[in-house]
């Protein structure tokens, strides 16, 4: 069986696709990436038998218009590479990506193809119709939240697939080193996109006695929070763009995981990558309590949840004075058996539709 993996990135950009390719290695499924080097980052060297390439520049931060376009653009690269070369199976991620292909697949393919959505689109409103075809003609539709079945067609059926592999869970710890007497290093990781989520934590904690505020990744509002940053406090620092080998490490070294994000149909349905990152690593985490994280920090003592009228950095004091690892390491191993029955019946589910 041959199988197509389409995604709008490189796989470096897009963790999420190793859930697949592990479930694929297990059954021994030959599968490619057909991918787009967005950021022009790839080198000739680097390039495998596994991946063709779309090398069009297509960067994150360019206007609407100018996505809708590159997105055009690599939909007719892909449609090209499909009609090259015989598949049996595709995977197609995301809406936006799944909408430029829409009419080829639901013809060419339907019900040979698993239709992934990782999160909202600000297309959405208008495509709903073509979501709900792409839906119906797949032979199963993947969503990374349960909460995306807020805004998603209520008739349909879904299966939840998180932004974790199985095997990343399975080497969790236990944090037992936990000092309330040492200063705390609070982590930002991944993409630095939201300046008013970012600022509030920055704010809170900037100048602070026993706190340092790290900012790993880069983002469309990275460089804008380094300058608002930078004259203000001397406790805050920006480390950049890092290897995904670098990750582990950079949580390891920080004792709370920011997740204060922006009040949006996308942030607050989603499920992060900090999230799984917080409970694979032992560290507590900092949410909003409008966010679908907040259930979970609350229901297993996962951290702190904040609302929009409180300061963080008090709150954040007082948990410290009742803090008890015992019951955090509880709550965050309790929290990743939810998730390995989850990723158990994800990959069923695949299965089933492969073999």
């Amino acid at each position: 069986m041959k199988i197509a993996i389409i995604i709008p990135n490189l796989m470096e950009s897009a963790p999420y696709v190793k859930s697949f390719t592990d479930v694929f290695d297990s059954i021994g499924a030959d599968y490619e990436f057909i991918c787009w080097d967005r950021n022009q980052v790839l080198t000739k060297p680097l390039k495998s038998e596994k991946m063709i390439v779309f090398e069009h520049s297509g960067h994150e931060s360019n206007h609407l218009l100018r996505k809708l376009y590159d997105y055009w653009m690599f939909s007719r690269f892909v449609v090209k590479c499909l009609k090259s070369k015989r598949y049996d199976y595709l995977t197609v991620h995301t809406i936006v990506c799944s909408i430029f292909l829409n009419k080829f697949i639901r013809k060419e393919y339907k019900g040979r193809y698993i239709f992934d959505i990782r999160d909202y689109s600000p297309i959405y409103p208008y495509v709903k119709n073509n979501v709900r075809k792409l839906i119906s003609s797949s032979s199963c539709t993947i969503i990374s939240s349960d909460e995306y079945k807020r805004w998603l067609p209520k008739d349909k059926d879904y299966v939840l697939g998180h932004n974790v592999r199985k095997l990343d869970l399975e080497s969790s710890f236990y944090n037992n080193d936990f000092n309330v007497n040492k200063y705390f290093t609070i982590l930002t990781i991944g993409q630095i996109r939201d300046f008013s989520s970012n600022s509030r934590i920055i704010d809170s904690f900037g100048n602070k006695h026993n706190f340092i505020v790290k900012f790993a990744g880069g983002g469309l509002d990275k460089e804008n929070l380094e300058l608002y940053s930078r004259d203000r406090y001397s406790n805050i620092h920006f480390t950049g763009s890092y290897n995904k080998k670098e990750e582990g490490n950079l949580v390891k070294n920080s004792d709370f995981i920011n997740i204060v994000l922006p009040t949006t149909a996308f942030a607050m349905t989603q499920m992060t990558n900090r999230f799984y990152l917080s409970l694979i690593y032992k560290k507590p985490m900092i949410v909003n309590y409008e966010s679908i994280q907040a259930k979970f920090v609350e229901k297993y003592s996962l951290g702190i949840v904040v609302n929009s009228s409180e300061d963080i950095h008090d709150k954040l004091l007082q948990y410290l004075k009742v803090f008890d690892i015992k019951v955090f390491d509880k709550g965050c191993e309790d929290m990743l058996k939810i998730i390995t029955q989850d990723i158990d019946n994800f990959e069923n589910e695949i299965i089933m539709h492969f073999i």
